[in-house]
């Protein structure tokens, strides 16, 4: 074979194949693939859209002068088709001036969507610091994914200047909250307002949202109508001076919630404390919180009567994996004058955020109307109180050290005032888990059906306060030796002969003893 003619024809191959490439990338749109259709043309696909060749003056493999990771959204938004979907990735879209840090131009890079969306887009963020000037309202079917801790949201410029975390602009910020899933109600109004009430597909991952606004008036996320398949997974919020992520009464059968991180700072300033943020609040029947680390303050753990770390205030709920650092409630079933039910809460653990404050009172409070002199305080609410019934709350401990007569719970039970401690030594070494309480239904009047595998102890208030339980021992008990919870049970499990069932009843004067059941 001729060597010189075989290297010529290769040539000429690679030149015909690169002219074919060209070709074909020319008949895509500005950024997308290009695929061949049903009749055999070539055509753009928005399957994926590159966002970099969207960037303006940022010279080779980078974005700069206007070209922000918000404006390059909009622009690929106005100037593609996504009737169909497609992924939008604006991961390259960092602008080489600034290392990675941008600020918006458009407050809301996807105002150019319509909010009944109906093509399932995901738009892949850069790892970089974004500065929103605006609240982000996530339309219908939209999917927001980062990098995890690299793709920081970060509101500095929402917050205005001149008067420290109390003071913010209301002209750049769009409704309550960092990121909107989905419109909100004006306040006084519901989801029905609303036109379509409901919304769906909208989600957040692997971000980290950075929040300075005013305490008590802001969210970092807020979910009012985005009902199935909108969910928050991987999130991080730091600074959080209002609520972390809050789920509105219109946002049923949202979620689940997973995997979030949460740390609300003392407040800055006169007047800023931060005694009223909490770091979720469900007001809504979800898939569930879990996984959970949400960090208070010295402001959030001395006050009884404020925003608790986790509010639920809605039947339906399942929480599970929480951790909980000094907040004077950690956990807060029933704050609410509607009737609550069907709550699970499992493996919780509390304790105080270091050398700040004094740590959690309550790892769990199921909220009733207040009891007087209780030492456990009321529930954040003081207004009237719904019944809350049908609770299974199992693994909880408190790890924060007693330091004062009041002691902490595991467990505190306002609806029955059960109280199920946490510690019984100042050090907490080894604190008390709950195993299980259950709170069943009411059976009339204001009797609960119950069950508690530790009993509070004694200690802890009047008789009223403990749980019947029943226990298995592998040690006989003799008639007459004293206990502490009328109506429990106890089954000597190595019995061989007579009876081996024990109720623990009235005995003399103010105690109680085990007497046997006898056999029928």
């Amino acid at each position: 074979m001729n060597k010189k003619l075989s290297t010529s024809k290769a040539l000429l191959i690679l030149v015909l194949l690169g002219t074919c490439l060209t070709a074909i990338f020319g008949a895509a749109q500005k950024g997308d693939n290009a695929v061949y259709n049903s009749s055999g043309s070539l055509t753009a696909s928005p399957a994926w859209i590159d966002a970099t060749t969207y960037c303006t003056g940022g010279g080779s493999g980078g974005c700069g002068g206007s070209s922000d990771v918000c404006t390059v959204i909009n622009a690929v938004l106005l100037g593609t088709s996504l009737a169909s979907g497609g992924v939008l990735d604006a991961r390259g879209v960092v602008p080489l001036s600034t290392g990675g840090s941008q600020t918006c131009n458009v407050p809301n890079p996807f105002v150019s969507l319509s909010l009944t969306n109906a093509a399932p887009i995901t738009v892949l963020l850069p790892a970089s610091t974004i500065v929103m000037t605006g609240t982000w309202l996530l339309p219908d079917n939209v999917r927001l994914v980062g990098e995890g801790d690299l793709t920081i949201l970060d509101d500095t410029a929402m917050a205005g200047t001149g008067g420290g975390c109390c003071v913010y602009n209301s002209v750049t910020k769009l409704g309550g909250a960092m990121i909107q899933m989905g419109p909100a109600p004006a306040p006084g109004s519901d989801c029905s307002s609303l036109s379509p009430s409901t919304y769906s597909g909208i989600s957040i991952e692997h971000v980290k949202l950075q929040t300075k606004y005013a305490p008590g008036a802001y969210f970092g996320i807020d979910n009012e109508c985005a009902q199935t398949s909108s969910y928050v997974n991987d999130v991080g919020m730091s600074n959080v001076y209002g609520t972390g992520i809050r789920v509105g009464p219109g946002a049923a059968n949202s979620g689940p919630y997973t995997n979030l991180s949460i740390t609300i700072p003392k407040g800055e300033g006169s007047g800023c404390g931060s005694d009223g943020a909490s770091c979720v609040d469900l007001e809504a029947q979800t898939q569930g919180l879990h996984g959970l680390t949400c960090l208070g303050n010295d402001a959030t753990d001395v006050i009884a009567s404020t925003n608790p770390g986790v509010i639920v205030n809605a039947s339906n709920n399942s929480l599970k994996d929480i951790h909980v650092e000094s907040f004077w409630d950690a956990i807060a079933i029933g704050a609410t004058s509607s009737d609550v039910s069907n709550i699970i809460v499992s493996n919780v653990l509390t304790s105080k955020s270091g050398g700040c404050g004094a740590g959690t009172e309550n790892a769990v409070h199921i909220c009733g109307p207040p009891i007087t002199g209780s030492p456990f305080g009321a529930c954040y609410s003081n207004g009237l109180f719904g019944s809350v019934q049908d609770v299974t709350v199992s693994g909880v401990s408190n790890l924060t050290p007693t330091g004062n007569v009041m002691g902490r719970t595991s467990i505190q039970d306002d609806q029955t005032d059960t109280t199920i401690q946490s510690c019984t030594s100042a050090s907490c070494s080894v604190p008390i888990t709950s195993g299980i309480y259950a709170l069943g239904r009411i059976n009339g009047g204001n009797t609960y059906s119950r069950f508690a595998i530790n009993p509070a102890s004694s200690l802890y208030g009047g008789d009223s306060s403990l749980v019947a339980t029943w226990g298995v021992g592998a040690t006989s008990v003799a008639g007459g030796t004293t206990c502490y919870t009328p109506g429990a049970l106890y089954s000597d499990a190595l019995a061989t002969t007579g009876n081996s069932v024990y109720v623990c009843a009235f005995s003399t004067g103010s105690t109680y003893a085990w007497q046997l059941i006898p056999t029928l």
